[in-house]
């Protein structure tokens, strides 16, 4: 669910192809990185679903606010909006 109290789910698709590299990170408005999710040399097409609990790397606790969840595949870069509410 988005906005979310203490985790939600990311869900993202690869389209059919060739193994690829999948970055996903978390940035806070400010565009400060906070969380590495995935870094993934070899994944292949299909749908997948992680879960981030609201922590940063340090795993702390966020502090309520907007965050963007961005993933980068073979130079294609999309973003998510996601809202803590604690």
């Amino acid at each position: 669910p988005n906005p979310f109290n203490t985790a939600t789910a990311v869900r993202y698709l690869l389209a059919d192809g060739p193994p690829r590299s999948v970055f996903i990170r978390l940035h806070n408005i400010q565009g400060q990185m906070v969380r590495t999710l995935l870094r993934d040399d070899n994944q292949v097409a299909g749908d997948y679903i992680l879960t981030w609990d609201g922590n940063d790397t340090s795993g702390q606790p966020l502090p309520s606010g907007t965050y963007f969840c961005e993933l980068i595949s073979n130079g294609h870069r999309d973003y998510k909006k996601l809202v803590i509410v604690r």
